[in-house]
């Protein structure tokens, strides 16, 4: 069973939803995503803990925006929903560029995080490979191709080829998904500039001290895997763990093997 909530602010309204029981799970969506990111784990996840899934500003049914912010304003947001429900301390998994802002919450919140996943993410400074930069122009290049188009693209270059050319209806499935949840373009700009402030930081992740799970695709083609490995070389008691045969959208593409994997590190944690 899904409830919705909304937590009202003075320049906005975060949408987010809690589904199953248990120990709560904080679970943050990536660039230009909503919760959507978690719909292929969801249920799977529920089952052994209490989901809380946000919509990030701008994102899904949270309220548009119209001024810059940073990621550690949507760290900010969302530990003000645990606040909301009286979650003193619970877990965290950040997906992609819900990674930077679960590395925010675990450094500028530390005390309230019991444990961290970290998923297909990276973080900023010079050790970190570098991203694909993605400035204004190519996304508003990007958006002028319709949803459909636009969707294709980024899925053929975030879901495995080998998914793509033995489970096409699952490549389906995801193009779908993500038409259906498409962002808006005024949003997803203010997001990047979020994003690309993020990268130029350099995070102090040897303070993260709670048991942390590194998770990706081992043929990740837009966070190059080795970010994984870094992230175990300065998070202490950080353990790292590849999904085999899947890329960037591992979560989609692998849900069972995904949600058992995290399902399995946090209660080890318990």
């Amino acid at each position: 069973m899904q409830k919705s909530e909304v937590l009202v602010k003075k320049n906005c309204e975060i949408h987010y939803q809690i589904q199953g029981e248990g120990t709560p799970l904080l679970c943050i969506s990536g660039f230009g995503c909503s919760n959507y990111n978690f719909d292929f784990i969801r249920e799977l996840l529920a089952a052994d803990f209490q989901l809380v899934l946000v919509d990030n500003r701008g994102m899904g049914k949270s309220s548009p925006v119209v001024h810059d912010y940073q990621i550690d304003d949507l760290a900010q947001d969302a530990v003000e929903i645990m606040d909301s429900l009286g979650h003193q301390k619970f877990a965290v998994m950040g997906i992609s560029m819900g990674g930077f802002i679960a590395q925010k919450i675990a450094l500028n919140f530390p005390e309230r995080v019991d444990s961290l996943v970290l998923a297909c993410t990276t973080s900023g400074g010079e050790d970190f490979p570098k991203l694909n930069k993605l400035d204004e122009q190519t996304i508003r290049r990007s958006f002028s191709l319709g949803a459909k188009a636009y969707n294709e693209l980024v899925s053929k270059a975030t879901v495995h080829p080998k998914t793509q050319r033995e489970k096409p209806e699952l490549l389906e499935r995801i193009i779908d998904l993500r038409v259906s949840h498409m962002p808006k373009l005024d949003q997803v700009l203010l997001q990047q500039r979020a994003v690309d402030k993020f990268l130029n930081e350099t995070m102090e992740l040897e303070k993260i001290s709670c048991p942390t799970l590194v998770i990706s695709g081992d043929e990740d083609r837009f966070v190059n895997p080795k970010s994984s490995l870094i992230f175990a070389e300065k998070i202490p008691n950080a353990k790292v763990q590849f999904i085999e045969e899947s890329d960037h959208h591992f979560f989609l593409e692998k849900p069972r093997e995904t949600a058992d994997a995290v399902s399995q590190y946090l209660g080890s944690q318990l």
